[in-house]
């Protein structure tokens, strides 16, 4: 396995192309009527589409780390750690202040820390509604539940190699 540094680089690398590469589409600045916002609301329009795709790779990290085959490795958990500052590290790289790119761990971890609360929220509804509406329980809801019960360890990480 690659080091966890690495792993976690190439998400955060991925992540932010296909970021880009929404930002770019001229649909998706259709939709959103982006061309009505200034340019430093655009940078966080874009910043946090980055910010998502990172705290969902580091909730599926943490999901992984916490089935019974992975609770005593520390692989996961490392990947975890290193997510929190990749961004921000590949910011300085291409000139970001340091004081900018450092932010992002903040910002990364108050993502994180809202998408759990939202997470434990709505894991009742869930859990009620799939006994309520059997086989057709996602019609009753739009909610997202992270779930990395049937993923692979290797298959997550092949996008890293």
């Amino acid at each position: 396995m690659k080091a966890p540094d690495i792993v976690a680089r190439k998400i955060t690398e991925k992540i932010a192309s296909s970021a880009f590469k929404l930002f770019r589409d001229k649909k998706f600045r259709r939709l959103v009527e982006l061309e009505k916002f200034d340019q430093t609301e655009q940078d966080r329009i874009f910043n946090e589409i980055v910010i998502s795709g990172i705290a969902l790779g580091y909730l599926f990290f943490d999901t992984l780390s916490e089935r019974p085959e992975y609770e005593n490795d520390v692989y996961f958990p490392e990947i975890k750690i290193e997510l929190l500052s990749s961004y921000g590290n590949l910011l300085k790289e291409i000139g970001s202040k340091d004081e900018d790119a450092s932010l992002f761990k903040t910002v990364i971890k108050m993502r994180i820390d809202e998408c759990q609360k939202e997470y434990r929220k709505n894991k009742k509804t869930y859990h009620y509604r799939k006994r309520s509406f059997g086989r057709l329980w996602w019609l009753s809801s739009a909610t997202i539940i992270l779930n990395a019960e049937k993923v692979s360890p290797k298959t997550l990480c092949s996008i890293c190699f």
